[in-house]
């Protein structure tokens, strides 16, 4: 079978599989929703400098923040890594929204810092099961 069809089918399952469960999850009796993710999981992809779960606009202008002093410093805001906030991070992430840069760094299932193209012909999931032994 070709494997961009497998890849689409594997895309598919993941997506319903993730929107059969927020249906389950999200349905209670007091009429609120439950959260899927817990606040403090983020996009752990560097340029995610407001650690939220998109890279935009919105990191450019905390990028912006940290480096005028306003803000402090987090995990993800060296979008670059080079150890330094500054300009060329806010480049970077123009380049991740445009999709026009070469690379990202990102964590990957392990917690380990890779650093990845932005092939828009790559499909992955990536699943690390957390478990007590």
């Amino acid at each position: 079978m070709n494997n961009k069809i497998i890849a689409a089918l594997v895309a598919l399952i993941i997506v319903v599989a993730g929107v059969g469960a927020y249906c389950i999850i999200s349905g209670n009796d007091e009429g609120e929703d439950k959260h899927l993710l817990a606040d403090d999981y983020a996009l752990q992809i560097y340029g995610n400098a407001n650690g939220d779960w998109a890279v935009d606009e919105k990191d450019i202008e905390y990028l912006k923040k940290i480096i005028s002093g306003d803000e402090e410093k987090t995990e993800f805001a060296d979008a670059n890594n080079d150890g330094t906030i500054d300009q060329k991070d806010i480049d970077k992430v123009q380049g991740i929204i445009n999709r026009t840069t070469d690379s990202m760094y990102m964590l990957d299932g392990s917690g380990k810092k890779i650093k990845t193209t932005l092939d828009p012909q790559r499909i992955a999931a990536d699943y690390l099961p957390n478990a007590d032994y």
